[in-house]
């Protein structure tokens, strides 16, 4: 049951028992009136995301929203990884990351993308999903 639907019952309830529960239900915050973010929107905000976090040397975050995106945005995930593996190859680490940390991030490159390149897109959605 959706929280607006949940939210008018009670109201009907509430109404029926005090002669104020109508106003009560009323002033409820109205978090399921504001539109919600579509996935592509979702998707391009974890990209950005994901690549402003690995120019700033904060990898586990950046690993964080990769997996995101390899759930929710296939595409967008082969775009960070690529990014991923550049940031690798040129070994420009950023203050504060120290050699054991991007040696351990660039096993983890290696070992995603493997990983995605052996595995079909099983979205819903897709035409590999069957």
């Amino acid at each position: 049951m959706s929280r607006r639907w949940a939210a008018a019952v009670l109201a009907l309830v509430v109404a029926g028992s005090s002669g104020n529960g109508v106003l009560a239900a009323q002033s409820e915050s109205n978090e399921t009136d504001s539109p919600k973010k579509s996935s592509e929107t979702l998707a391009t905000d974890a990209l950005s995301r994901g690549l402003k976090q690995l120019e700033k040397g904060q990898l586990s975050d950046a690993k964080r929203s990769y997996m995101y995106l390899f759930v929710h945005d296939r595409t967008a995930s082969h775009v960070l990884m690529k990014a991923m593996k550049a940031w690798v190859e040129k070994r420009a680490r950023p203050a504060g990351v120290d050699a054991t940390t991007a040696d351990a991030f660039a096993a983890w490159v290696r070992e995603r993308d493997t990983l995605a390149s052996s595995v079909g897109n099983l979205g819903h959605n897709s035409p590999d999903w069957k």
